[in-house]
């Protein structure tokens, strides 16, 4: 099957940075991160969490050419429909509860409509057990495959989202790379300007890995 090309499913950016900037965490294209995600993650969930998804992302204000994750978001939810959000910080390895105005408006929204017909009703979470770092660092090196394919250098990972299910067929992994061609950055005095596109993907448990068009 021929993959659309990067250029046409892509959101554009430009990031400016002082050279030698960088931040401590896990490096996710590392050969095994699963050990050291379980070992940071891990320790701070709790065997009767809802949850609906797990996210990794950079440190904010971080160089988007890296593979380093800083913090874990997790959405949890309630029988009663109500979301709840936990960040675990990947560098020190705490845990705290969050107030996200995501979730915020989300719950908001369903006590005008009603918990009937929503996320928990319809099995749209897991447990922490159904977390599985195992696929991670595949997933990655299949999409940065399809993106080098397509002429870009796979150039980091901006986040990364396990979402759970109670049918176990449907967890999905959604992330964004970010991609820029072999020319784009360049030395500006003290910093680095580089052009660069954002590619979505999506995978499912078996390691299917799908580039997605941008809206």
């Amino acid at each position: 099957m021929m993959l659309p090309r990067v250029n046409r499913v892509v959101r554009c950016g430009l990031f400016l940075t002082l050279v030698g900037c960088g931040t401590k965490g896990i490096d996710i294209y590392e050969s095994d991160p699963k050990a050291a995600l379980d070992a940071a993650v891990g320790p701070n969930l709790k065997a009767d969490w809802n949850i609906m998804e797990l996210r990794l992302d950079q440190a904010p204000g971080e160089a988007p050419f890296t593979d380093v994750m800083a913090k874990a978001s997790l959405t949890r939810i309630d029988a009663n429909e109500v979301e709840s959000a936990v960040e675990v910080s990947l560098v020190d390895k705490t845990a705290k509860e969050v107030s996200d105005p995501g979730v915020a408006t989300r719950n908001t929204m369903r006590k005008m409509r009603g918990a009937a017909g929503g996320d928990f009703a319809a099995g749209n979470y897991g447990k922490a057990s159904d977390i599985d770092f195992s696929r991670v660092r595949a997933n990655l090196e299949v999409a940065g495959n399809m993106i080098t394919k397509e002429g870009f250098d796979n150039a980091g990972t901006d986040h990364y989202v396990i979402r759970l299910n109670q049918d176990k067929s449907k967890i999905q992994h959604r992330f964004t790379l970010n991609a820029k061609n072999k020319n784009a950055t360049s030395l500006q005095g003290k910093r680095i300007v580089t052009n660069y596109f954002q590619v979505d993907f999506v995978a499912d448990r078996e390691g299917n890995v799908t580039m997605l068009d941008s809206k």
